[in-house]
């Protein structure tokens, strides 16, 4: 789990890193040559990278909330809740930070495991393709992310009375989604999305009764819609 949450936090802050090289890294003015001591010439002189007109209002909050479709059948369907920081890098361009909460309910082998509270925290990049469509500013994007599951069991009755154990094991979490903001306001927008994460947690059980052993896969698929601010 410490090593799970230290690659996050570097993904993180290697996404944080390269916001600051593209939203302020100095260059120079190509007008401007130095010919050597004695030129005449003045020397070159750092610039900010130039501000794109079109994004007065580079950063965003959102909250969407998702039905949550397990693939695995022995998982049931729940819901998730999740908070998105993003920074606009350029206009079809964002990083973001996200974290979210759900749980799932599992279940096999004719038995009731428990309830696994789960928190995904991940970095992404969205590539967006902004447009007008009458008075409203419409925003598809796609959205691929990278990060971690970290996980909670609350045990099942089955577990607590008899020999059989249970575990869920956090791991890697990779996605891939897409959806569009429709901004209903300067700086308010409806979210719609959509979109798929693969999870690399190790998640088993051992029936005692039996002496059978099963393992089970979170990796869902995410419908949702919320809000996102700008400012």
């Amino acid at each position: 789990m410490r090593k799970l949450l230290i690659a996050v936090l570097c993904v993180t802050f290697a996404m944080i890193a390269c916001s600051s090289v593209f939203a302020a890294g100095p260059t120079f003015d190509a007008d401007e040559e130095d010919h050597g001591p004695g030129s005449g010439s003045a020397a070159p002189t750092p610039q900010q990278w130039p501000t794109d007109p079109d994004l007065p209002n580079r950063f965003k909050i959102s909250s969407v909330v998702s039905a949550v479709l397990p693939s695995d059948d022995n998982i049931d369907v729940g819901v998730s809740t999740q908070v998105m920081a993003q920074y606009d890098l350029v206009k079809c361009l964002a990083l973001g930070l996200e974290v979210g909460y759900t749980y799932f309910d599992v279940h096999g082998l004719g038995v009731d495991w428990g309830k696994v509270h789960c928190i995904p925290v991940m970095g992404d990049a969205i590539l967006k393709y902004p447009f007008e469509y009458k008075e409203y500013e419409i925003v598809p994007n796609l959205i691929l992310g990278f990060g971690g599951l970290f996980t909670h069991i609350e045990d099942g009755s089955i577990v607590t009375t008899t020999n059989s154990t249970f575990s869920a094991d956090g791991g890697f979490l990779f996605k891939l989604g897409g959806g569009v903001d429709v901004y209903v306001t300067d700086n308010l927008a409806v979210v719609f999305e959509t979109s798929y994460q693969w999870s690399m947690a190790d998640w088993q059980a051992y029936y005692s009764a039996n002496r059978r052993t099963i393992d089970f896969d979170p990796s869902s698929l995410y419908i949702g819609g919320g809000l996102r601010l700008r400012f």
